[in-house]
This record gives structure tokens, sequence and C-alpha cells, in this order.
């Protein structure tokens, strides 16, 4: 899933409280890349696989338990909720507040 920085006290809880700032200026990977936001919308919602993993070892729940982890749309791993992971976001993201890399 794509860890999406939220920050509840400035009124950012969800992408699109994030969409509605996106024009504000220009925004950086991680890396300070220049991204659009055509390219960071795909980056955040298109992630994962169509087709379900049937793999044992990916699958089972001594997987998930050693990464904090719960199934998630596309195949995907997501975070358990937590005082980290405060929601889900309706596709490929998990909202996470305080400090991450």
């Amino acid at each position: 899933m794509f860890s999406l920085h939220v920050y509840p006290e400035d009124d950012i809880k969800t992408l699109d409280d994030w969409k509605s700032r996106f024009h504000a200026g220009p925004i950086e990977d991680e890396y300070g890349v220049v991204v659009s936001v055509a390219e960071m919308l795909r980056i955040i919602e298109d992630r994962g696989r169509d087709e379900i993993l049937h793999s044992a070892r990916l699958l089972s729940q001594k997987v998930l338990d050693e990464n904090h982890a719960v199934l998630g749309p596309r195949s995907l791993f997501r975070h358990k909720l937590s005082d980290f992971c405060v929601g889900y976001g309706e596709g490929t993201w998990d909202y996470l507040v305080g400090e991450f890399s």
C-alpha cells in the first residue's frame, strides 16, 4: 500500500484533502524529484496486482504478523490500524501520521 502521510491537525486527513492542495506548488517525491499531479496519483492509486496471490508463503498469518500487516486490495499488504496507521483509503493507500520514511 502507499503510505499517505496525513496531518489531521492541519485538516489533511484523506487523499481528497491532498488532491485539493496538489496544485499549490511542485510535488516532490522522497528523493526531491518533482513529479506531476497525474504521476503522483498514479503512484498512489495504481498499485498491486489484479490477480490474487495464492502463495501460502506470502499469505501466511506468520508473514502478515511479522510485517504488522493485513491483506489489502490488489494483493497488497496494508498496515494494521494503530496510532501510526490511522485509517485506510478507498483504494491502494493507507493514512499514516508521525515521522516515517
